[in-house]
């Protein structure tokens, strides 16, 4: 499963539960939700087995129960793009085990997803000083703080650079790339170092698309209109808008807010976008009218 090879571990799932009597009742559960996991990711692919995955993933959480039946729930809407029912969903696992680190994480997740950075910046520090070496907590809390208007903010995003740097990994790089173009774009207001440390991140991993989405928000901060123009046709690839779909909606509607105006972009924005609150499309339209 971590290796991403979520068709594998459907087969390997499919022939473990057909000799369930093998196992004990633990190794049963870590199959299925291992399952579920897996169903879920491929859920969320633009293919012609997506509803089968969907229809499967619903029949096997059924055998789940308790606040891991709502974090799996959560984490498939959140995969599948419902981020308003992910978080009634990861709300009612965090009832029912409020120390639940997954469902904290994921819930960090999702928010991010719909930009609430102040929302998601107490547990996504909660997550980080927790598990101060998960790249992926450190990650989480650098996109709120670099967000934010906190007096100590240089300070945090250094540690949370620093630390990224120390773990050595493929995905740490990249991930500490992003870091640096975001600090050079938003703290020191320097394009260029920008621009290098995102082309650096993307060069790294060119399949990982958050690195474009960070050089969009960093062309819209410089008002260079056309990298903002190129990285939206770079989503025009039908596999991609699916799979990106709000953030396609978030970035068109920036860039029509520049060449069609405020009102078409708004329009475009609210009949476009999917599965966000009230409040998170909200606080979009107030960006766009800054």
């Amino acid at each position: 499963y971590y290796a991403g090879k979520y068709n594998e571990v459907v087969d390997f799932a499919n022939k473990a539960l057909t000799r369930i009597d093998n196992y004990d009742d633990k190794m049963v559960f870590e199959i299925r939700y291992l399952l579920c996991l897996a169903l879920a990711k491929l859920s969320k692919q633009n293919n012609r087995d997506n509803n089968v995955y969907k229809n499967r993933f619903n029949k096997e959480v059924q055998n789940i129960d308790g606040p891991e039946h709502d974090f799996l729930y959560g984490f498939f809407y959140r995969q599948t793009g419902k981020f308003d029912k992910a978080l009634d969903r990861l709300d009612s696992s965090l009832n029912k085990r409020n120390n639940f680190s997954k469902a904290k994480r994921e819930k960090v997740q999702v928010l991010l997803a719909m930009q609430d950075f102040s929302s998601a910046m107490e547990l996504a520090k909660l997550n980080y000083e927790n598990y101060p070496n998960n790249p992926y907590h450190i990650q989480a809390y650098f996109a709120c703080v670099i967000k934010s208007d906190k007096s100590n903010k240089k300070e945090i995003l250094k540690e949370l650079i620093d630390n990224m740097d120390l773990i050595g990994n493929e995905v740490s790089k990249e991930m500490s790339s992003r870091f640096k173009a975001q600090y050079a774009a938003f703290i020191d207001e320097n394009f260029s170092e920008a621009i290098i440390e995102i082309d650096k991140a993307i060069s790294i991993n060119p399949d990982i698309q958050y690195a474009r989405f960070v050089k969009f928000d960093i062309a819209d901060k410089f008002n260079e209109l056309e990298i903002m123009k190129s990285i939206l046709d770079f989503f025009e690839k039908p596999d991609l808008n699916v799979k990106h779909h709000n953030n396609y909606v978030y970035m068109k509607s920036l860039v029509m807010k520049r060449e069609s105006g405020i009102d078409e972009a708004k329009k475009y924005f609210t009949n476009n976008i999917k599965n966000y609150t009230e409040q998170a499309k909200e606080r979009f339209i107030n960006r766009l009218e800054k």
